[in-house]
């Protein structure tokens, strides 16, 4: 008799983080790259990419996917948590 495992995934949810930890992770991405070089690439402005780094405001997802592509992370690794 054989017996049968069922292995039950468990279900990740994903948490939007909070702005302040949003903006410490673009901060660190941008590294020694000016605000208006990254503000130029991005298409916004230089206060746009601030208020994201301070944690004044969060990006809408148009902005989330564009900041996400130009680091080279998922938006998921930079805008949620997993838990």
């Amino acid at each position: 008799m054989r017996l049968k495992i069922i292995r039950r995934r468990k279900m990740m949810q994903a948490t939007l983080r909070s702005t302040d930890e949003v903006g410490k992770s673009i901060k660190e991405l941008r590294g020694n790259r000016s605000q208006e070089e990254i503000a130029a690439a991005l298409g916004c402005t230089k206060m746009a990419i601030s208020q994201y780094e301070t944690g004044i405001r969060m990006p809408n997802d148009k902005m989330k996917v564009a900041i996400a592509n130009f680091f080279g992370v998922t938006v998921g690794s930079l805008f949620f948590t997993q838990g």
